[in-house]
């Protein structure tokens, strides 16, 4: 029986997961929920209420120089690395770093937030300490075959993947998608924040490729209806609207905004990015330098989202363009929304853009060709215009010159369309029953088959020859003259079974060396096995280094 471990049942729930749970009663699988430090999972970033808890590594901390805190780690794993995305979540909403770009090296953010918040980075690298020691014992008492996290990038998670990164268990990640019915599912010891596994090229190729054209578009089809049907979780839409949003006939651009700490951003190249800085900059070229119309639709999800709770984004950009009104000429040809319907909006724009948010898939899926700034995971796949951050003024222009595509044509539709295919029908798993399929061929739980010991396998079935069926000895009738019974010709006791040809029942400790004594036949069944099912082969390797290569292979079973 296997058995899981639920770092997380916060957000691990039934709810967002049901065949999950669905799956773990069918297959009677041991499910183990984390119950301990609850409370200590979703901080992000504020410790300050639990600083007594963390006095005994807070002491430590405070002896240490700059660079030894910087350098510092505990059990193999770097103390800063497994913290600064939820460092990065409370500070980035603070005034004093908000209109700040954040640094470009892991050095140099650890050295600003040193200088201006180091009583905020201690608390949490006190606190990544204790759940280093935490999941330590944690995982050695239970030792579960799955461990199963959501994100990945607060670090309650972070650490728990690092430390799996060298352990038996294998990490699975767990995210939800846009349609709000279909969830990520990966093994991954990293966060999935904008890193999912579509990303990488042979993996991507792998998924449905042996599929026949009609079942391709029955799988195309059933993609689609699950976009069709998909309702996003933490956006409710407002009614349509036919209000015409600008006076002038300008084109408009539409930008996608996301929340300012959402961890896609935080984690963006392992650094984080200010997202605020790169709205001002691309709204005040495009105001400045094109004669566009440009729509800021503002995330409503901030209102709700710890550390922030207000909109903030929407307040920070229509303050920053009020004041410079004049300087931009925003007044009739900038819109700052946060409450208005999407597809209101769609119907009013030529150009959809963003960093990396799933918006712009929305936009894709109503035929825009979305243009990405943020190395978005479905970006490079043939249905996106792909520009970096530090690429905005060629972005400028190639808007000038008209080389951005406006709409998708047909080919890069029909990349859209691959695209959500592999992701909805062979990567991601849907939360109705139907996911469970999924769920078999990922966890790949097979029954248990023990192995026989070489001598058993190898014994044949003795021939000693039987003592002939022991015959009861009969006492002779005695004759009348008493004499003596005759003694019974005496039976011929068995013979001795020749000590049997011997069965070398191998001592115990030469069991092991037999396969060393073989290497050739060991190695051969591992090339069979290879052959046979090179996904099963990487799968059940004990090297955790090669495991991860069953990825690019798809079970034939």
């Amino acid at each position: 029986m296997s058995k899981f471990f639920i770092a997380d049942p916060i957000h691990i729930n039934r709810k967002n997961f049901g065949s999950l749970y669905e799956y773990f009663e069918e297959s009677k699988a041991h499910t183990i929920f984390n119950e301990e430090r609850q409370n200590w999972i979703s901080l992000f970033g504020d410790y300050s209420a639990h600083q007594e808890q963390l006095n005994e590594e807070l002491l430590h901390l405070q002896s240490l120089t700059q660079d030894e805190l910087f350098n510092l780690t505990v059990l193999e794993i770097n103390i800063f690395k497994v913290a600064r995305a939820e460092i990065l979540s409370l500070l980035i909403t603070r005034s004093t770093i908000i209109n700040t770009p954040l640094p470009a090296t892991r050095r140099e953010i650890f050295n600003y937030i040193f200088n201006t918040e180091k009583e905020t980075l201690l608390l949490n690298m006190a606190a990544a300490i204790q759940w280093i020691n935490h999941w330590a014992t944690t995982i050695k008492k239970y030792n579960p075959k799955f461990v199963l996290v959501f994100s990945g990038s607060l670090i309650y998670a972070r650490t728990l993947l690092e430390l799996l990164k060298n352990s038996a268990p294998r990490a699975f990640v767990l995210e939800s998608f846009f349609t709000g019915s279909d969830n990520y599912i990966e093994e991954k010891y990293e966060p999935i924040a904008n890193n999912s596994n579509l990303k990488f090229k042979a993996y991507y190729r792998s998924l449905g490729s042996n599929d026949s054209p009609a079942e391709r578009d029955r799988n195309r089809n059933k993609a689609v209806n699950k976009i069709l049907s998909g309702t996003n979780k933490n956006v409710v839409q407002p009614l349509e609207s036919k209000e015409k949003l600008f006076k002038n006939n300008q084109k408009t651009v539409l930008i996608t905004g996301q929340v300012l700490n959402d961890f896609s951003l935080l984690e963006h190249k392992d650094l984080g990015l200010n997202s605020l800085c790169f709205y001002k900059e691309i709204i005040r070229k495009v105001l400045s330098e094109t004669d566009l119309n440009v729509i800021f639709k503002a995330h409503p999800w901030e209102r709700k989202k710890k550390n922030i709770t207000t909109p903030l984004t929407f307040n920070e950009l229509s303050s920053h363009f009020e004041t410079n009104e004049k300087g931009y000429n925003s007044s009739e040809r900038l819109l700052i929304l946060e409450d208005y319907n999407i597809k209101s909006i769609f119907r009013q724009t030529e150009y959809v853009l963003g960093l990396n948010s799933q918006a712009l898939l929305e936009a894709a899926f109503e035929g825009f060709q979305p243009i990405q700034f943020a190395n978005a995971f479905y970006g490079n796949l043939g249905f996106t215009s792909d520009y970096s951050l530090e690429k905005v003024d060629d972005f400028i222009d190639d808007l000038k010159a008209g080389k951005v595509p406006s709409r998708l044509g047909l080919a890069q539709y029909r990349s859209y369309e691959e695209f959500i295919t592999k992701a909805l029908q062979f990567s991601l798993v849907s939360a109705f029953p139907s996911g469970k399929i999924m769920l078999k061929t990922i966890f790949n739980i097979t029954p248990h088959i023990t192995l026989i010991s070489k001598q058993a396998q190898n014994a044949k079935p003795q021939e000693t020859k039987a003592a002939a069926p022991k015959q009861t000895v009969q006492p002779e009738k005695t004759s009348q003259s008493a004499q003596p019974a005759k003694p019974t010709k005496p039976v011929q006791p068995a013979k001795p079974t020749k000590p049997a040809q011997p069965v070398t029942a191998p001592a115990p400790a030469q069991t092991p060396a037999s396969s060393e004594k073989n290497p050739d036949s060991k190695s051969k069944k591992k090339w069979g096995k290879f052959f046979k099912s090179p996904k099963k082969f990487f799968l059940d390797s004990k090297n955790k280094k090669i495991r991860w290569l069953h990825h690019f292979f798809w079970s034939l079973s």
